[in-house]
């Protein structure tokens, strides 16, 4: 908890509770009489945090947009700590006296530079703690003549450090880091040693929170309670973020929190020796899988060293470079003549089939105790409907296009420009994406080994013309893949493809038609086609049943 006492003279002020709004930030302004901090001169005459030691660090200072978001991101970091975290940087604050905002800012993304000895809260108890932690082995009978009080000022005494709630803090000796260098703030869930950073937002005002994982399970319940939820659900929308490179594409989509928080806590445990050689054989190893579950995931990473990794494995990149390694390795000699004949793709897929090994981006995998999962040859097709908006742009007496006035369409009225409409879609279509279309673009590593292709047409129902796209996987997707394989296509809707198409005409004769995959509206939605049409068969049903 963090509040500030802003004012202008000793006789006017107003408390403001952080983190706050933008608009709550201008309402205190106005409510001392300023439009904002260049009019007037706001200083901070009083504070009351959750954090010891805080208030009088920020008394007198003056306020502006830079103290506001080191005291928004304070607050922010200050709410995610637990009782006991809150009290070690009312200790570092205490030890370290920082002279600025931005000292203090560093401090609170240092606390892993500090250490305590709990339940010693003056040189007597520390004396003690002390005595039996080193184990020091004299008579009983001298036991009870013990200056423990002796020991522990002698020890406050050679040490930075002081007694708080949770005990005697102290620097462990590392150097503090410069995490903020006043030009940026780090997240407020900043964790030097953290593998995913989840932010997440809750749609309500001053809504936003984030945690680094792996954490405890007590950080866990108190980001629950701050976001108002009694459980993480499936449902829940995060966005994730993760300190190695290349792993976030290559974890189950649909993953929760829950389930990342015992993934980092498993790579936590040892999997990662910080060399660039484990990241790559743990990375390829989860792309040769391609797991739809983090408890598959987990698995892999336990069992890493059971896979094996060719030798100068990052310069195959393709069944056919491994065909040219094969030869060369094994000495083969191929006439000249022939060298133009052989089709290495197809010996190369032999061989690694022959081998064991599954192709990947980092080069071909195998694994000793089984076989590499594999993906079904055989494509499954699935399509996505989402409704269509149009306008027409029409032409005045002068022949001039009307681009004030945008006549919007019923989707039943752009039926009989459909052809014109799929022509228009075919322009759009890339070489570079061959015929996988747009799945060349998923951000998923592991869905982009299941989706075969993704191609955008339109398609007419019950009377309207729909936006499609047409899906082709190797096998069926689990329930993640098909909820971030939707995220994916109404991301392109909005900004990639679909913001290239409506910006695409189609002459009408009378003017120009403008297509759009997606709107902004409440009523927007992409739905598999097997669910949107067993809903209108539902509701068919059900209005036959009452007549």
């Amino acid at each position: 908890m963090l509040n500030i006492f802003l004012t202008l003279n000793k006789k006017q002020g107003v408390w403001l509770e952080l983190p706050c709004s933008p608009v709550q930030t201008e309402e205190a302004i106005r409510a001392l009489e300023g439009r904002n901090f260049i009019d007037v001169i706001i200083r901070i005459a009083d504070a009351a945090s959750s954090v010891p030691n805080l208030p009088e660090y920020l008394r007198n200072v003056t306020l502006n947009d830079q103290v506001m978001k080191e005291l928004q991101f304070l607050s922010r970091r200050i709410n995610g700590m637990t009782e006991h975290e809150q009290a070690m940087l009312g200790a570092a604050l205490e030890i370290e006296e920082p002279n600025s905002l931005m000292e203090i800012v560093n401090l609170s993304c240092n606390m892993d530079k500090f250490a305590v000895y709990p339940d010693a809260h003056n040189e007597a108890e520390l004396g003690q703690y002390l005595f039996q932690q080193r184990k020091i082995n004299i008579p009983e009978e001298l036991r009870p003549y013990v200056d423990y009080e002796l020991i522990g000022g002698g020890y406050v005494n050679d040490h930075a450090g002081c007694f708080s709630e949770c005990g005697y803090v102290f620097r462990t000796g590392e150097a503090l880091e410069e995490v903020y260098d006043f030009r940026r703030l780090p997240d407020p869930a900043y964790e030097k040693n953290g593998f995913f950073l989840l932010q997440i937002y809750n749609g309500k005002p001053n809504g936003s929170y984030s945690i680094s994982l792996p954490t405890s399970q007590e950080k866990l319940d108190l980001l629950k309670n701050n976001l108002g939820i009694t459980d993480f659900n499936d449902n829940m929308n995060f966005c994730l973020n993760c300190s190695i490179q290349g792993l976030k594409e290559r974890l189950p989509c649909g993953s929760s929190v829950q389930e990342l928080n015992e993934f980092a806590k498993l790579l936590q445990g040892g999997i990662l020796d910080g060399t660039e050689e484990t990241r790559i054989h743990l990375l390829a190893a989860l792309e040769a899988e391609a797991p739809d579950n983090m408890d598959f995931a987990a698995e892999i990473a336990v069992n890493l060293d059971l896979y094996d990794f060719v030798a100068d494995m990052e310069k195959i990149h393709t069944p056919a470079d491994y065909a040219y390694y094969f030869i060369e390795n094994q000495g083969l000699l191929i006439p000249d003549e022939a060298v133009d004949f052989i089709d290495y793709d197809a010996m190369g897929k032999a061989l690694l089939h022959d081998y064991g090994y599954t192709q990947t981006s980092f080069g071909p995998v195998s694994r000793a105790d089984r076989s590499i999962r594999q993906l079904p040859d055989e494509l499954t097709t699935l399509r996505l409907f989402s409704p269509l908006t149009a306008v027409v742009y029409e032409h005045n007496e002068s022949g001039e296009m009307e681009w004030e006035l945008p006549i919007p369409k019923n989707v039943e009225d752009i039926c009989a420009h459909k052809n014109m409409i799929l022509s228009l879609i075919e322009q759009e279509h890339l070489n570079t994406e061959g015929d996988r279309g747009l799945a060349v673009y998923l951000d998923n590593v592991l869905l982009g080994r299941k989706v075969y292709s993704m191609k955008p047409t339109v398609e007419e129902w019950e009377g309207e013309l729909w936006g499609v796209l047409e899906v082709q996987t190797h096998g069926e997707l689990s329930v993640g893949e098909m909820k971030e394989l939707i995220s994916q296509w109404e991301g392109q809707c909005s900004d990639g493809w679909g913001e290239s198409f409506e910006q695409r005409s189609i002459d009408i004769g009378d003017g120009d038609l403008y297509v759009s995959f997606w709107h902004s509206g409440r009523d927007f939605f992409i739905m598999p086609e097997s669910e949107l049409k067993g809903k209108q068969m539902q509701v068919f049903g059900m209005q036959m049943g009452g007549m």
